[in-house]
């Protein structure tokens, strides 16, 4: 019996995430559905998993075959698939309850040939914008022509097709990595009309070992650069400056980026590859960006001072500098352009080391202006991810800080935070030579001590490239905090308890248990600006 949509979930080796992939499908709201799992000749517990899965449920079916890789196993998924719709998912993915519901009713309502929705970055148990998605305002019967900013949405897994409309074009993946961009960038282009859906449809999960992370390995980005000047080179005349800045903003960046950690044999190829990309854009599409791009683009037919450029601005984290009359501008022998980079400096900063001692937190790490000489200050604090209306402008959690040249040791105390839960942020402030930046302070700390937990409160540390967080919540309902204390901690924060009485109320329910936290205290005390 017809189904109304197929979703097609190939899987090879990935028996620590198919389980909770196939489980977010199972529990959509919208039930008439089918799931084509493809096990590409996986050599895990990844088919008994399918198969316990096909078991349970009957809308689930398996098929197996040798190893071809995850285009491929796409389109035998195709192959099998009986539904009016179409859709595909990741087997390391996970979907939100309502998304096939969703993104399918959307084309019920337009008749559009497909739609596509938000994504999320899933990392461990916290979701954030996928960066590749931002932007995704809502828009039904589009085209790409009207919406250029379309052409960033080259994945796959957010989208719901019209089988008639896949069928009508023959769409099929490639072999190889980057398999969606050849399929999703002509279907923008041949569909006669585009839903756009701004809820997040899809979980996207952060993997150091995915294809997408695996930025140092030649190969990877070579075949990144030829799929995405194919893609180009198919494009309509009047899309390819739009697709250009694509390039520019994700792939050549990559590229660059990754270039000091690629094995020096295969650099040379690789650096033709992109150059050709780049000498084929439009001249002014270059001249409009920023001078760190500029001066890097610039050298792509230099490739010993690039080395030396990347190297300084990716591995460093800044260009050698020099000011001249309150500007910095890029100091290198062999540059006959001068490039302002006084609004790009940013500093570097990262927590290298941190650990539990005494119900407090100690971290060492450092912050600097790469590149610019002469003496730098830095001071540390904490900050709430999220503004909390009258309350969050006055919550700034001080960390006294030793320095040490462009080192730094810190202690946090958590109990500081009790009274209020979610995200706190490290960030920090460094001045030098006239420069003042504030930025948010990474980690490079490879294993994360436990969670704290202490008088009701538990934390736990998240880390990454661009952000050192504490995760506070409540370590039990039954947590009492003496009034007196919370009333200390408030002030201490430079909040006045007596003016703002309600906000009081609601932080010193949250800490016993009896209201929600936060959300409230947003509602009771947000201030007209």
């Amino acid at each position: 019996m017809p189904v109304k949509l197929s979703v097609v979930v190939p899987f090879f080796n990935m028996e620590d995430y198919l389980a909770e992939c196939l489980a977010s499908i199972a529990n959509q709201s919208m039930r008439d559905l089918e799931v084509i799992m493809v096990d590409d000749g996986s050599a895990d517990n990844g088919a008994v998993i399918a198969k316990d899965f096909a078991a349970r449920d009957a809308r689930f079916v398996l098929v197996q075959q040798d190893n071809q890789g995850l285009g491929p196993a796409r389109n035998t998924g195709v192959r099998h698939a009986t539904g009016d719709y179409l859709a595909f998912a990741d087997s390391d993915d996970v979907l939100p309850p309502r998304a096939y519901e969703l993104l399918v009713g959307s084309l019920e309502r337009t008749g559009s040939d497909f739609a596509c929705g938000n994504v999320l970055r899933l990392d461990g148990g916290r979701t954030g914008q996928s960066g590749l998605h931002r932007g995704m305002r809502a828009a039904i019967r589009t085209h790409v022509t009207a919406e250029p900013r379309l052409l960033r949405d080259r994945t796959a897994w957010n989208k719901v097709f019209r089988r008639s409309f896949w069928d009508t074009h023959g769409f099929r993946f490639p072999a190889g990595w980057y398999e969606d961009s050849p399929v999703t960038i002509p279907a923008h282009i041949l569909a006669t009309s585009v839903d756009v859906l701004a809820e997040p449809v899809y979980h996207w999960r952060r993997r150091d070992d995915s294809i997408s992370s695996g930025r140092a390995d030649a190969a990877n980005l070579r075949q990144r650069i030829m799929v995405m000047s194919a893609v180009r080179d198919g494009l309509p005349a009047g899309l390819r400056t739009a697709f250009d800045e694509v390039l520019l903003d994700i792939d050549v960046k990559i590229l660059l980026q990754s270039l000091p950690a690629v094995p020096a044999e295969d650099r040379q190829e690789l650096l033709g590859l992109c150059a050709a990309l780049v000498d084929a854009m439009d001249p002014h599409l270059v001249a409009g960006r920023t001078a760190g791009d500029r001066l890097s683009l610039s050298l792509l037919h230099a490739p010993e001072q690039l080395l030396e450029v990347l190297h300084d601005r990716w591995v460093d984290g800044g260009f050698k500098a020099v000011r001249r009359n309150s500007r910095w501008y890029v100091d290198y022998p062999f540059l006959d352009c001068v490039y302002d980079i006084t609004g790009e400096v940013k500093p570097v900063a990262k927590v290298d080391w941190a650990e539990w001692d005494g119900g407090v937190l100690r971290i060492e790490g450092h912050a600097r202006f790469a590149g610019l000489p002469g003496a730098q200050r830095a001071r540390l604090w904490l900050r709430p991810s999220r503004r909390l209306g009258r309350l969050g402008r006055f919550i700034r959690v001080g960390v006294p800080a030793g320095w040490d040249g462009d080192t730094f040791t810190a202690t946090i105390d958590p109990a500081r935070l009790r009274w209020l839960p979610g995200e706190w942020k490290l960030c920090v402030k460094v001045s030098a030579a006239g420069l003042t930046r504030k930025h948010p302070v990474g980690s490079l700390v490879e294993e994360m001590p436990g969670e704290w937990t202490a008088a009701g409160l538990r934390v736990r540390l998240v880390g990454g490239p661009g952000r050192f967080l504490l995760l506070t919540s409540r370590a039990s309902a039954g947590s009492a905090v003496c009034r007196s204390v919370i009333e200390e901690d408030l002030l201490c924060a430079g909040f006045d308890p007596y003016l703002d009485r309600e906000a009081l109320r609601t932080s010193r329910q949250w800490l016993t248990g009896s209201a929600a936290p936060a959300r409230s205290v947003n509602r009771q005390n947000s201030v007209r600006r």
